[in-house]
């Protein structure tokens, strides 16, 4: 494999975490969870990692890794702005935009076109959802 699962995941986090627009929406630089349900009662609105998924896409002269990324934001004003703001800024802060990460030589990130955002009334709360995927490509050769 040229890429490890979680340097992508560590590459994403640290942009979407030391971005002060982010956090300013977000109330907190810590409210992006690898998984809130092991958060006591997590603080809305948050983002959470929903899925990661790579497979191999290497070429005749470099070894490669395609990677998805699927990122859910959640708050809980009841309303779609808040939700939409936050999935703005993720979008700005990884939309074709390079990668840090040590061990490849070439990490592009971008938005492959899946964005939803809905209300889920299903209990005594609502909770407004969005949802958005990037396809991270990595090289290396």
């Amino acid at each position: 494999m040229t890429i490890a699962i979680f340097d992508i995941q560590k590459a994403v986090f640290s942009k979407l975490n030391n971005d002060a627009s982010l956090t300013s929406l977000l109330g907190s630089s810590s409210s992006i969870f690898e998984n809130p349900r092991l958060i006591e009662n997590p603080a809305f609105p948050y983002i959470a990692l929903s899925s990661l998924s790579t497979q191999r896409f290497d070429t005749k002269n470099t070894d490669g890794t395609e990677a998805y990324i699927t990122l859910n934001i959640f708050s809980s004003d009841g309303t779609k702005q808040n939700v939409s703001a936050i999935m703005d800024r993720v979008h700005t802060l990884l939309h074709r935009k390079n990668l840090t990460l040590d061990t490849n030589n070439f990490l592009l990130c971008a938005w492959d076109g899946l964005a939803d955002i809905f209300i889920d009334d299903s209990n005594d709360s609502i909770i407004t959802q969005g949802v958005i995927r990037f396809k991270i490509i990595s090289t290396k050769g």
